[in-house]
């Protein structure tokens, strides 16, 4: 596919990066020349100088035999006109970065899908979500919503208390929960694999499980029985993001405590949320992060603008106590050595679910989104069975697909069910599936009708 991207920050590069590993032909658009040098040193992309709600730019990008058009600079509006332009030049699929939460609001007479974007997307909202679910599940790895809170994705890793450590996967059978989730992968080390009924279980494993959302607390029982558990978040930064997060807290924890360096900022906030406590401090000083109060059952979610104030910050709140430390880094080679040194429990990238969003655009019509857990190298996608598709009316063990997918779960109407090869696929049936890298291409042709 032709793809355009335009803006060539931190978020266009992630996403060329991935787009590039798919083979698709990838133009980026930006006004600073440093960011388009960069791009052309590090992947095989054309670039172009000037700006993306330009039409004569967008011209000379030849927009018009584009398939996709993504913008992801720092202006709403820019992204937004570029979105429109496109549109009117007949490129079948366009998607905006937006910060202004207002541009999502629906019904009303402002509705920008029918005036041609074709999604919205703002990074601060789906990172509050995935924020809010690492909280609720610290115990987990990562954790991805794949059927609107009926069935859940996760990764998580399995302790020396379990029951299932020195255990084949079909001596399982005994416990119920089995039958209740589906091991799509196991890392171990280096390695990751799909594991079959032989397959015995090794502390530190590392389970990639898609579970029905009803049996989550107890799967996370049965893996990981001495896991943390929260009952208090002190959430550090009081901006535009930390506050958004903070309101969607107060509403699930006994105790919210919201701490903000800039005294009118600190009351601004104060006057907006209505349960959580805000004092006005700086997350630096240890007195401030003792008066927040720190117990065995607290998690610190540090969300100010620098990275490395956030780092920091959550340092002093595990020697503090912190059971469960959180933060969001933008700087992305900050990332992998945060993670390697074990200095916060679990990291949060603003541009990944910018990425995550737009890899579901290149699927196709039948497969409907595209979504990636952290630290397997795969994707979940969500196939729709169309009426009078050739794969309607197929029992899942005919279907022939490769080694390199599972079908974790299928969803007819309300109801998840278990994915068993004499399983017959309906009209409008969606099909969790995951994929291997390597297959994830494979997808698109294979329920192409």
């Amino acid at each position: 596919m032709k793809i355009i991207i335009v803006g060539a920050g931190e978020a266009g590069q992630q996403l060329a990066e991935r787009l590039c590993e798919q083979k698709h032909e990838v133009t980026i658009i930006d006004q600073e020349s440093e960011a388009l040098e960069h791009g052309e040193a590090q992947f095989d992309v054309m670039t172009l100088h000037g700006s993306g709600s330009s039409p004569r730019i967008l011209a000379d990008a030849q927009v018009s035999k584009a398939d996709i058009l993504v913008a992801v600079t720092g202006s709403d509006e820019a992204n937004i006109l570029a979105c429109l332009y496109a549109h009117a030049a007949g490129v079948p699929h366009k998607l905006a970065r937006v910060a202004n939460r207002d541009y999502l609001l629906e019904n009303t007479p402002f509705d920008l899908k029918k005036a041609g974007v074709d999604r919205l997307v703002c990074p601060q909202e789906e990172n509050a979500r995935e924020m809010m679910s690492m909280l609720q599940a610290p115990g987990l790895e990562h954790m991805i919503d794949l059927f609107a809170g009926s069935l859940y994705a996760i990764g998580i890793e399995l302790s020396t208390q379990s029951e299932m450590v020195g255990r084949a996967l079909k001596t399982c059978s005994d416990n119920e929960l089995i039958s209740a989730m589906r091991i799509l992968a196991i890392r171990r080390g280096d390695k990751v694999f799909v594991p079959t009924g032989e397959t015995v279980f090794e502390a530190r494993d590392r389970l990639f499980v898609a579970i029905q959302s009803k049996f989550l607390q107890e799967v996370q029982d049965w893996i990981m029985p001495a896991r943390k558990r929260i009952s208090k978040v002190i959430v550090a930064g009081g901006g535009v993001f930390g506050l958004y997060l903070t309101e969607l807290l107060e509403d699930s924890f006994k105790q919210v405590v919201l701490i903000e360096r800039d005294e009118a900022r600190a009351e601004y906030c104060s006057g907006v949320l209505n349960k959580a406590l805000v004092l006005r401090g700086d997350v630096l000083e240890q007195e401030v992060m003792q008066n927040a109060g720190v117990n065995d059952e607290t998690a610190f979610v540090a969300v100010t603008s620098d990275d490395e104030d956030n780092i920091i910050a959550c340092l002093l709140a595990r020697k503090l106590g912190c059971s469960f430390t959180l933060t969001q880094i933008r700087k992305p080679e900050y990332v992998p050595v945060v993670e390697q040194l074990d200095l916060i429990d679990r990291v949060v990238n603003p541009n990944v679910a910018m990425t995550t969003a737009v890899l579901g655009f290149i699927r196709g019509e039948n497969v409907r989104a595209a979504k990636a857990l952290k630290n397997l190298p795969g994707e979940f996608l969500d196939v729709v069975i169309q009426p009078g598709s050739k794969w309607s009316g197929q029992e899942i063990h005919a279907l022939g697909m490769s080694s390199g997918t599972v079908i974790a779960a299928v969803l007819r109407e309300e109801d998840v069910l278990v994915p068993v090869g004499s399983l017959q696929l309906l009209p409008d049936d969606h099909l969790i599936l995951f994929a291997l890298d390597d297959c994830v291409s494979k997808l698109k042709s294979f329920f192409k009708d």
